[in-house]
């Protein structure tokens, strides 16, 4: 009788127990651990995507360093050389000499370098000869009263550059009244450097005027 009593005891506490249970959490280690995994999905993609602009940056800056690279500079021409770099007033244009064999006649930068050799005034002449390969002339002229003339001669090369230079001489013109006359009456004489000084020796190093 008492089993029987103890009997219907527990069959009626059993179904109370089981409904007093309570509901068990959802694993947050799971959940974050999802989470995660879908960030990380994210991130991959965020990167992949990226990677294509980063390749063509990286593209487009080795092409600009190889256009960089590929870019040639053209170097002027040489400097002058001797008396052709002292600095002097050039009151005339350079006078290209007549072919004095014809007609020998004078033009306008003729007859302004003859006037400046007549007048002895400090400044700087040319004179260019054509008659077989060109020459350039300089002409320095002291001034300050005095007959002293420094001259210098060069060819001219491709592009008009002056190559060849001769030695720098030191010179004494002639009397003003020669160069007066030649602007009364041009000869040939006066149309030839050579016979515009009285004698030439070398010209010291370095000077100009």
């Amino acid at each position: 009788m008492r089993w029987s009593f103890a009997l219907i005891v527990l069959a009626l506490a059993a179904p109370a127990c089981f409904l007093e249970l309570p509901d068990l959490p959802v694993d947050s280690a799971t959940s974050s651990s999802s989470e995660a995994t879908s960030s990380d999905g994210a991130t991959t993609g965020s990167d992949a995507s990226a990677d294509p602009a980063t390749s063509e940056s990286a593209g487009s800056t080795t092409s600009g360093d190889a256009d960089t690279t590929g870019e040639t500079t053209t170097a002027g021409p040489p400097a002058p050389e001797g008396l052709f770099a002292c600095e002097a007033a050039e009151p005339c244009a350079a006078w290209t000499l007549p072919d004095c064999a014809g007609a020998c006649t004078l033009d306008a930068a003729g007859s302004c370098v003859l006037d400046q050799l007549r007048l002895r005034d400090a400044v700087s002449l040319r004179t260019r000869a054509c008659a077989g390969p060109c020459a350039v002339e300089v002409l320095l002229v002291r001034g300050q009263g005095t007959a002293e003339l420094r001259r210098q001669r060069a060819d001219l090369g491709p592009d008009e550059v002056l190559v060849n230079y001769q030695p720098p001489m030191l010179c004494e013109l002639r009397p003003p009244e020669f160069f007066a006359a030649c602007l009364e009456a041009f000869t040939a004489e006066c149309a030839d450097p050579a016979q515009w000084t009285d004698g030439c020796v070398a010209a010291p190093a370095g000077a100009c005027l």
